[in-house]
């Protein structure tokens, strides 16, 4: 769980989920050079509240995570 500033796989800030090994459910797990989940700026703009969203993300991985 964390926030990056960006990479060089990703341009802009970014929230991720990267367990150790990858969840055999793949959905939700989208993430760009590394195994994980990502939640992006943009992405996390767009949303009506962008606190909400994020821990939403973060929350919905964890709860992934868990049942796997």
């Amino acid at each position: 769980y964390g926030l990056s500033p960006g990479d060089e796989n990703h341009d802009e800030p970014y929230f991720y989920v990267g367990p150790w090994t990858a969840p055999e459910d793949s959905e939700g797990w989208n993430a760009v050079g590394f195994t994980g989940a990502e939640l992006g700026w943009s992405e996390l703009r767009k949303a009506p509240d962008s606190r909400a969203a994020a821990l939403e993300f973060l929350a919905g991985r964890f709860q992934a995570l868990q049942a796997s």
